[in-house]
């Protein structure tokens, strides 16, 4: 089953999409068995990882891989904008 986020709402249910109707009238959408949803929604991409979490996934010594080729490509591109940032910073202070 799909679970809403919820913001703010006092209780969750296991049988309506709680928080999802944005209409000032009516009522959350009932939540439906999962094969009654299109194919493409599990699919839908996770965001992608942060600097932090990939410098903890991946330390100096892993061996790069096919399988970790895509988070270490992002993690160093991520720290040379990380990079570029604090020189931008230290160079804007002078």
């Amino acid at each position: 089953m799909i679970v809403g986020a919820v913001s703010g709402a006092s209780s969750v249910s296991e049988t309506t999409a709680t928080g999802v109707n944005y209409f000032k009238t009516g009522e959350d959408p009932p939540l439906k068995a999962d094969s009654e949803y299109p194919d493409w929604l599990w699919t839908i991409p996770e965001p992608p990882s942060s600097l932090f979490t990939l410098e903890r996934k991946y330390s100096d010594d892993d061996v790069l891989t096919d399988e970790n080729y895509e988070d270490i490509q992002r993690m160093v591109k991520l720290q040379n904008i990380r990079e570029i940032k604090d020189l931008n910073a230290i160079k804007a202070k002078k």
